[in-house]
């Protein structure tokens, strides 16, 4: 959750890829204006990257605008100012809904460090996510902390920032994951178990 933590590009949150499927959820303000994330890449590596919003009323009319700088910075402008129907997306996983304002593949033409610079023309209060990548990986320390993921994401999408769900819900979520982790890993386990008492 990157929220209002990245304001400044010395802080820009650090990805470790563009392959591998991740979202970041971003806040901008008039205190914040803008969220930065970086990322290094090679030439002729392909950039997917999408723009949503959380469905929600106050953000009806919020249009942010995308900047892609390259390491020699030349800048390319991601708008959706002219976006007047953006789709309907649920997410069945955490149970939210967003708008999905754009879909874009960008080939990337230099090596280095890039950077992407999420603000708001009208410099108001928003909240935005930004997918990057298309494959999907997950690992025991991601199943792990899926209950947390789970309600941080829900109370991004809830209004004024306001924590959905209860602790029974996270309760629940993190023994299920325990469960799934436990099942993933069992023959290991199960190996580890038979040399200590062998």
């Amino acid at each position: 959750m990157a929220w209002e933590n990245h304001a400044e590009i010395e802080d820009a949150h650090k990805l470790n890829g563009i392959k591998i499927s991740q979202a970041i959820y971003q806040q901008i303000s008039k205190n914040n204006p803008n969220s930065w994330i970086k990322f290094d890449a090679k030439s002729g590596d392909n950039l997917d990257l999408e723009l949503g919003l959380p469905k929600l009323d106050s953000l009806l009319e919020f249009r942010p605008t995308i900047e892609l700088i390259s390491p020699s910075n030349k800048s390319t402008e991601l708008s959706s100012i002219n976006v007047l129907n953006p789709k309907v997306f649920y997410e069945p996983f955490t149970q939210t809904n967003s708008w999905v304002l754009w879909k874009n593949t960008i080939p990337l033409s230099e090596s280095g460090t890039y950077y992407l610079v999420s603000s708001d023309p009208k410099n108001e209060f928003g909240k935005l996510w930004i997918a990057i990548g298309r494959e999907e990986s997950f690992g025991a320390s991601d199943l792990l902390n899926l209950p947390i993921s789970i309600n941080d994401v829900k109370a991004f999408h809830a209004p004024n920032n306001q924590k959905s769900g209860s602790s029974n819900i996270l309760i629940i979520s993190f023994l299920i994951c325990l469960s799934l982790v436990l099942i993933i890993f069992r023959k290991k386990i199960v190996r580890i178990f038979y040399k200590q008492v062998k």
